[in-house]
């Protein structure tokens, strides 16, 4: 099980154990409740590893990669579960420092600051 960012590349890949390069494999994406969400064609990277990486994490809880060889018999179908989750907000800018006093009356804080740190 792996976990991909709603949004983010699907990455899918297959290794054949005997590094044959001339197959079609193909991975059917299924959702949690067992829709077929899309099928895409694996590409042979190298010694039997197929791979795609095109196809973006759908907003689902998770969902499922069923990996399949076409016209050929010598190779068992494989299932693989993708866990989503929500990208996290990314901070612009941050203070780090040592807060010296603070007064919830007026609702500040003071304090010595050492830096600030942008993205």
């Amino acid at each position: 099980m792996s976990t991909v960012v709603v949004g983010e590349k699907i990455p899918l890949a297959l290794k054949l154990y005997d590094n044959v390069v001339n197959m079609k494999v193909k991975a059917d994406i299924f959702s949690m409740f067992g829709d077929r969400l899309a099928t895409v064609f694996l590409y042979h990277v190298e010694s039997g590893l197929y791979v795609n990486t095109d196809l973006p994490m759908p907003d689902h809880k998770y969902v499922m990669a069923a990996y399949t060889v076409e016209d050929s018999v010598d190779y068992e179908s494989v299932c693989e579960r993708f866990d989503s989750s929500e990208r996290m907000p990314e901070e612009e800018s941050f203070v780090a420092g040592q807060v010296e006093s603070s007064s919830k009356s007026k609702e500040f804080i003071t304090g010595v600051v050492d830096e600030v740190k942008s993205h």
